[in-house]
């Protein structure tokens, strides 16, 4: 599960992360026109990680349904979860090139544009992205 994969990243020596330790979850406090959306760590505490507030005003005046910011919340809490499983699929990188590669099936350069973009997730979650 998601426990197992963040333990896995970490053991295999993935770049040590100062953000709260997953897994997170969603606390819908939303009802009617008034509340928040919280996120949360799923510890006894449940350490708050952000707060969405789906009503008032945004600049611009912009109001997004509730079910876009559900949409977000969902999003941010499964960020570890996303990492932690990058960050595995990175550490496969170099047996999926050559078992793609190896298989000479067309689709080489889709996963090498896919490892890309996984790599490059990895750097922007760690801040490390130029």
């Amino acid at each position: 599960g998601a426990d197992e994969l963040g333990a896995e990243a970490s053991a295999d020596g993935a770049g040590e992360m100062s953000h709260t330790p997953g897994p997170w979850k969603v606390l819908d406090f939303a009802t009617g026109n008034k509340g928040f959306i919280a996120v949360v760590d799923c510890s006894e505490r449940a350490q708050h990680i952000c707060d969405v507030f789906p009503f008032g005003q945004r600049p611009g005046g912009a109001k997004r349904e509730l079910d876009g910011h559900l949409a977000n919340a969902r999003l941010i809490a499964a960020a570890p979860d996303l990492l932690a499983a990058a960050i595995k699929l990175d550490h496969m990188a170099l047996v999926i090139d050559s078992a793609v590669r190896n298989a000479n099936n067309g689709n080489y350069n889709k996963v090498l544009f896919a490892l890309k973009a996984v790599a490059a997730a990895i750097a922007k979650a760690e801040g490390t992205s130029p």
